[in-house]
């Protein structure tokens, strides 16, 4: 199967939301609540945080242009090797090489979940639901 080639939209529909985005993805308002739950708290390195703050900002566009959605994705798999690659500096690059040591000091868990009934918030849960089908659709 061939993958259709992207379009530049023409400049009188630039602010138009993409209709793949439409049929797809929730409405910003939505979007705005989920990405929500990845802000980083002040003790992640400004670097760190500057660049998450880019990623949801793609997110966020992708309701304009659908392809900014599996860039985000893959943006945001960087930002975490970036805050692991801060925290074990000494372990190399790679993301792979950095989840083993991250785990080992207990960084890995599902943060996601409430405190109060121990659930994923199901805001959250259609959106990872949606991030992973948009995946496996790119």
């Amino acid at each position: 199967m061939e993958t259709p080639v992207e379009f530049i939209k023409p400049k009188e529909h630039f602010f138009e939301p993409d209709p793949r985005s439409q049929s797809l993805a929730p409405p910003p308002a939505t979007q705005y609540e989920i990405v929500f739950y990845f802000r980083l708290h002040d003790g992640v390195p400004q670097s760190v945080r500057s660049y998450m703050n880019m990623v949801v900002t793609l997110w966020l566009y992708g309701w304009f242009y659908y392809p900014f959605y599996p860039l985000a994705v893959f943006h945001s798999a960087t930002a975490v090797e970036m805050a692991l690659q801060e925290r074990f500096p000494k372990r190399g690059r790679g993301l792979r090489k950095l989840l083993q040591p991250a785990k080992k000091a207990g960084l890995l868990t599902d943060a996601f979940k409430s405190s109060r009934t121990g659930e994923t918030p199901r805001k959250l849960r259609l959106a990872l639901r949606l991030v992973a089908t948009r995946s496996r659709l790119m």
